[in-house]
């Protein structure tokens, strides 16, 4: 059932928690990300999100924070880690978009995914925090699998990813990490990947940036890119005077 967990102080804005285990019910907590900063706590299974808050061609308006948390028992008694345990698919559809950029008038909400596995989702998953002019905004994704379906973060200024796969995506760019292709909505600064696996994908595995938008820093320690037809490919804004780059202890085959 949706337990709403309470509502308590962070920082200057209002947090609600929620748990769920249904659509329907994820739905009503990721439309309150409208009003208020949401935490949603997702009970372990299968979830079908074709017509839901985060399909695409069905999304809901939401501008403040949203974090969204899987593998929990039954009324989110406790927690697992492992990320096989709560699934999102999308049969067929555009994809599923977690989107807090808003309008122009309001504010801009950062994202947390935790602890999901995302599978054979034809359109991927794409994740966006920010319209013009604003460049603050975060997007995390801790423990998460994404299963036959690529990830794309765009229009962001900061990007973490740790303990997360990219596995058998079937187009180029499994692990997509940009901004516009326009230089005045060159928002990323930094992208930081600490434990990621992007492996087995048909096209590039991490790409990171636009030719000529972006200039940032990319830090990654610990990671695997390998079995795709290029491991790492960098872009650059020309222009400009460089990417600050970092590789530590890594494995992958080859870096554009």
């Amino acid at each position: 059932s949706n337990v709403h967990r309470g509502v308590h102080a962070l920082s200057a804005r209002a947090t609600a928690e929620f748990c769920v285990d249904t659509v329907s019910e994820f739905n009503a907590a990721y439309a309150t990300a409208d009003e208020e900063n949401v935490v949603i706590r997702v009970e372990q299974g299968t979830y079908d999100m074709t017509g839901s808050c985060i399909d695409r061609s069905t999304a809901c308006d939401i501008d403040d924070d949203v974090t969204v948390i899987g593998g929990y028992t039954n009324a989110c008694a406790s927690r697992s880690g492992n990320a096989a345990l709560t699934v999102f698919t999308q049969a067929g559809g555009a994809g599923l978009g977690f989107d807090t950029r808003g309008s122009s008038f309001a504010g801009i909400g950062e994202q947390a995914i935790r602890g999901l596995t995302f599978r054979a989702i034809a359109g991927g998953v794409r994740m966006s925090t920010e319209g013009s002019g604003n460049a603050d905004a975060t997007v995390s994704v801790n423990q998460a699998w994404f299963d036959r379906t690529l990830l794309s973060i765009g229009s962001t200024a900061e990007v973490f990813l740790r303990n997360t796969m990219v596995t058998r995506v079937g187009v180029d760019c499994a692990l997509r990490i940009q901004t516009s292709s326009s230089s005045s909505f060159s928002f990323l600064e930094s992208v930081k990947l600490v434990h990621v696996t992007v492996a087995e994908n048909a096209g590039a595995g991490i790409c990171v940036g636009f030719d000529a938008a972006d200039r940032y820093r990319f830090e990654m320690i610990n990671s695997i890119a390998w079995g795709n037809s290029t491991d790492l490919v960098l872009s650059v804004d020309s222009a400009a005077s460089g990417i600050d780059v970092a590789l530590y202890n890594n494995t992958y085959a080859s870096l554009t």
